[in-house]
C-alpha cells in the first residue's frame, strides 16, 4: 500500500510527489487503464500522452475499454520494472470521453496518428488523484546469491515512436489469440498487473509472478492487494508492446483470488514452494496470492497485410523459454 505521506520511506519503496509522478508520466507513451463492470474489474494496455495535467489515452482498437470504464471511475497505471530501475504511478478518478471536434483535433496532435473525421476516440482522465512508488533497493539474484542493487534515478527518455500498434489509425493487424496462445505468452513473462476493486475503486499493482498450471500466483505483503483478495473476482494483465514497433501482443484474465492459507492442501503448497516466486520489492511478503482463470483474452497486434514486415513472423508466439531470465543471469525480484 502506498504511503500517504509524501518523501516518507517503507522498507522497499520511496512514495513519490506529485511532481516526480508526472515527470514520470511525461516521459512514457503506453499505460493500463483499470476498471469495472458491476464491480469485476478489467484492465486494457492504451496509448496516451499527458497534456498539461491531464491523461489523454486513445480508445483500444477491439473496443475493450468500454467495459473498463463502465463503471465511471478507472485507475491508470504506468510502470517501469526491470532491474535497472523500479517505479510505478497511478492515476484515480473518472475518465471521460472527449466529443468536441476541435478538442479532438487538438488532442489528436498529441497521441499521433491521422484518419477520417470523429477518429480516434479520445478520453481525458485529470491527475487530480496521483500516486507513485519507487524502488529504492532491488534483490539481485546472481548465480544463486543476493545481493543488493541500487535504483537508477536519472530522467528516463521518452519513448521514440512509442506504441503506434495501439493507434486504431495506424494501418495495424489486430486478431484474437486463442487461449492456448494466451497461456503460452503468460507462461513466458513474469511481470503483470493485479486489479481488483476496493471500496468500490478499482486498484491496480505492478507484481512478480509465475503460474502453477493456468493459476497465477504472486507474493505479497500485508495492505491493499491482499486486503481486496477474499475469493474475490480479479482481473490480471501482461503485454509485451515494444516501442517504435507494429508487433506486439496484450492477454488480460479474469478470474478469482484467493490467499493461499494452512487451510490448503500440502500438494498445493509443495508446489507453490517450487515455484520460487519473489517479488520485485524486498521485505517480509509471505503472503501468497493465487488467481484461477475464468475468462482468458488475447490481442496480437502486427503490420497489415501487405505491409513491410507483416507475414506469419510478424504475428508468431512466444518463443521457447523468451522473456524469462535463467537464475545464473541478474532477475528481477
Amino acid at each position: 500500500m502506498l504511503v500517504s505521506m509524501t518523501g516518507q520511506r517503507t522498507e522497499a519503496f520511496e512514495v513519490l510527489t506529485r511532481q516526480e509522478c508526472l515527470r514520470l508520466l511525461g516521459q512514457k507513451r503506453l499505460g493500463r487503464v483499470a476498471g469495472s463492470t458491476g464491480g469485476r474489474p478489467a484492465v486494457v494496455p492504451v496509448r496516451f500522452a499527458l497534456v498539461r495535467d491531464d491523461i489523454v489515452f486513445v480508445a483500444d482498437p477491439k473496443g475493450r475499454l468500454d467495459r473498463a470504464l463502465e463503471d465511471k471511475i478507472s485507475a491508470f497505471e504506468v510502470d517501469v520494472i526491470d532491474p535497472a530501475e523500479g517505479w510505478s504511478v497511478v492515476v484515480t478518478g473518472p475518465a471521460a470521453e472527449v466529443t468536441d471536434d476541435d478538442e479532438l483535433r487538438r488532442l489528436r496532435t498529441f497521441v499521433g496518428g491521422s484518419g477520417p473525421p470523429g477518429q480516434p476516440r479520445l478520453f481525458r482522465l485529470a491527475t487530480g488523484t496521483l500516486s507513485g512508488r519507487r524502488l529504492l533497493r532491488q534483490p539481485m539474484y546472481v548465480a544463486g546469491s543476493i545481493r543488493a542493487a541500487a535504483v537508477s534515478t536519472r530522467p528516463a527518455q521518452r519513448d521514440r515512436a512509442t506504441d503506434d500498434l495501439l493507434d486504431p489509425l495506424d494501418d495495424v493487424r489486430v486478431e484474437n489469440l486463442t487461449r492456448d496462445e494466451c497461456m503460452r505468452w503468460l507462461a513466458a513473462t513474469e511481470v503483470g498487473r493485479f486489479v481488483v476493486v476496493l471500496h468500490g475503486e478499482p486498484c491496480v499493482f505492478p507484481v512478480n509472478y509465475a503460474l502453477d498450471g493456468e493459476a497465477i500466483v504472486f507474493r505479497t505483503a500485508p495492505g491493499a492487494k491482499l486486503e481486496g483478495v477474499s475469493r474475490s473476482m480479479a482481473a490480471f494483465q501482461v503485454d509485451h508492446l515494444p516501442p517504435g514497433s507494429v508487433k506486439g501482443w496484450s492477454v488480460e484474465v479474469e478470474g478469482i483470488a484467493q490467499e493461499i492459507t494452512s487451510a490448503d492442501g500440502p500438494a498445493l503448497h509443495e508446489r507453490i514452494d517450487a515455484l520460487h516466486v519473489r517479488s520485485w520489492a524486498s521485505g517480509d511478503r509471505s503472503y501468497f496470492v493465487r488467481i484461477l482463470p475464468i475468462a482468458v483474452r488475447g490481442t496480437r497486434y502486427g503490420p497489415a497485410v501487405g505491409a513491410e514486415g507483416s507475414g506469419p513472423s510478424a504475428l508468431s508466439g512466444p518463443a521457447r523459454n523468451s522473456h524469462r531470465w535463467s537464475s545464473a543471469e541478474t532477475r528481477l525480484s
